[in-house]
């Protein structure tokens, strides 16, 4: 996302429960993220208190963040790297599964903060992207592997697979349904 002071900070709701904030020009663009496929699939597989965050029936509905979520995306914003990639902050806090996932971009999601500010999500980001990681994520992407599959190749998690992915933007293709593999 290209910096610019007309930005406005937003929240995802799931259901009626406040997740995420993030910066957007307009309404109509903050509700067009609740559409895409790839935030949809990384809020099913983030889990809160061993739950999915969304279920894949509940409402994805964006509004304009309350003073005290935009306090927490500023926060957020201010103690991390600047960035031109969207900067998702979450505003629950994520199972431990999600503390070895990479960013949208190096520097997207700030360091994690003291226990105090509750309510949401700092995630440390996971090894960072090299030059020869990102070749193989587009070679196999060429050659149709999952997410899933990649995960397992380049020993990362999904969700880190497909967010790179979606930078680099290189289509994978999807996984087959089952019980999904843990990440180690």
């Amino acid at each position: 996302m290209t910096p610019n002071v007309l930005s406005r900070i937003f929240t995802i709701e799931i259901g009626d429960r406040p997740t995420l904030t993030f910066e957007a020009q307009n309404q109509r663009e903050a509700q067009e993220l609740c559409h895409e496929q790839w935030l949809k699939d990384d809020l099913a597989e983030a889990k809160s208190d061993g739950a999915p965050l969304w279920d894949g029936k509940a409402t994805l509905r964006a509004r304009m963040a309350a003073p005290d979520e935009s306090a927490v995306f500023a926060e957020a914003k201010n103690s991390g790297q600047s960035s031109d990639e969207l900067m998702l902050v979450y505003l629950v806090e994520l199972d431990g599964s999600e503390t070895d996932e990479q960013p949208i971009d190096p520097g997207a999601f700030p360091p994690g903060r003291d226990s105090e500010a509750e309510g949401e999500e700092m995630s440390a980001p996971g090894p960072a992207w090299t030059p020869e990681d990102e070749g193989l994520l587009r070679r196999w992407g060429r050659l149709a592997k999952s997410a899933a599959a990649i995960a397992d190749l380049l020993k990362r998690s999904p969700h880190a697979v497909r967010k790179r992915a979606h930078v680099l933007n290189i289509t994978l293709a999807r996984s087959l349904p089952g019980p999904k593999t843990k990440w180690k």
